[in-house]
């Protein structure tokens, strides 16, 4: 799908700009944070669902909870292709999390199902870790259920450390590398389906309806499309020979050195006949406690991956 994702704050005055944004950029999915409803106001929510249905979008949404202005999290699907799905998942009442399940209309490629949550973390939250706790055990629960399934993740991580949000799976990737507000990557992308998507890109933020009604906002937005071919980009392999040096084996070379007879080194030798063999010796004990190893590795892994 046509990912977006968008900072909104405060939906209901934008709306009709943001679904000509959606038509217009032909978006599939979008994830909207800050989109401002009110948990014990249902109409509020019912009047955000029936206007965003007359335009075929379905429309799922967790609000801040409590009565207080802005929050909320939501996830929007044009029906055309697409068709979406909320999961039934106890949420704590702290956090701001939604689920849903996104699935083609017509079977195409190898993902047929991808799992989807958009999250906002408040500016001066101290809930994260409960956050992070619970879309881990979620994702990992669903992905039990639905083993081969696509994931994207995302939402509005304020000040989250960025490395929170990359421990949730080792399958996900952050694909928006430019800033979202400011010079800061508020906005984020996580998903285990990167190598079919191109590079995001960072557009201007919707704006209200009727100029000077409404909060703009203050965030852009992320825009990602996928590649013509319905296949992952080609990742180009490398062959590489490496040695690895674990911790464990250095203190083995340390204490192997310590024990060497080296006798072998004859007073008779020469300057260069020691230096050869003390190199020879060495080496080889090298070899013997830090053997090399093939590895291939893709310009996608980290730095340090054939290291390990």
């Amino acid at each position: 799908p046509v990912v977006i994702n968008y900072n909104m704050r405060s939906l209901i005055p934008k709306i009709k700009n943001f679904c000509k944004d959606i038509d217009n950029r032909m978006v599939d999915v979008a994830f909207l944070t800050e989109v401002w409803e009110k948990l014990e106001n249902k109409k509020h929510q019912h009047k955000l669902e029936e206007m965003l249905e007359m335009k075929g979008i379905k429309y799922i949404s967790t609000p801040q909870p409590g009565a207080k202005r802005g929050g909320g999290a939501a996830i929007a699907v044009k029906l055309e292709k697409f068709s979406i799905s909320k999961l039934n998942i106890s949420i704590p009442k702290s956090i701001e999390v939604v689920w849903g399940i996104v699935k083609p209309k017509t079977a195409s490629g190898k993902i047929n199902l991808i799992i989807c949550c958009c999250f906002y973390s408040p500016p001066k939250s101290r809930k994260n870790p409960i956050l992070i706790d619970h879309v881990t055990m979620t994702l990992q629960s669903l992905l039990t259920q639905y083993p081969n399934a696509g994931v994207i993740i995302s939402g509005d991580r304020n000040k989250m450390d960025m490395n929170l949000l990359l421990s949730i799976d080792s399958a996900l990737k952050q694909i928006v590398n430019l800033p979202t507000r400011g010079l800061n990557i508020l906005d984020v992308i996580l998903t285990n389906l990167g190598s079919f998507y191109e590079e995001p890109e960072i557009i201007p933020a919707i704006t209200p309806d009727v100029p000077n009604k409404g909060v703009p906002s203050d965030h852009s937005g992320a825009f990602v499309t996928p590649h013509c071919s319905s296949e992952p980009k080609k990742v180009t392999k490398i062959y590489k020979t490496v040695r690895p040096l674990p911790e464990s084996r250095i203190g083995e070379f340390g204490y192997s050195l310590s024990r060497v007879d080296w006798s072998f080194l004859e007073t008779k030798m020469t300057s260069t006949e020691l230096v050869e063999k003390f190199q020879s010796f060495t080496q080889n004990l090298v070899n013997e406690i830090f053997p090399e190893k093939n590895v291939i590795i893709s310009q996608n892994d980290q730095p340090w991956f054939c290291l390990l």
